[in-house]
């Protein structure tokens, strides 16, 4: 039982820390909204898929951060080549 408690909260940490950075990414605006809508949809996955596997927290938030940078890089380098 011991187990199950542990990983929903960090089912529970991991959500709140997704919220906290799309929320981040939708106030800034240096970045578009289409981007900060795929990082939710990656945020809500990677959460709901990764942070129940066994492992530290703090690897779970480091791959999330890592996923995060690529996925609004990539986002930012395609609307650039889009608009050129």
């Amino acid at each position: 039982m011991k187990e199950n408690e542990w990983r929903v909260d960090h089912l529970i940490f991991g959500f709140s820390i997704g919220a906290i950075a799309s929320y981040m990414l939708l106030s800034s605006s240096f970045v578009s909204n289409e981007s900060v809508y795929m990082l939710i949809i990656f945020n809500f996955l990677f959460v709901s898929l990764i942070f129940p596997l066994d492992g530290t927290l703090t690897r779970k938030i480091f791959m999330l951060l890592i996923g995060n940078i690529i996925g609004l890089f990539w986002n930012i380098v395609l609307h650039v080549a889009i608009v050129v």
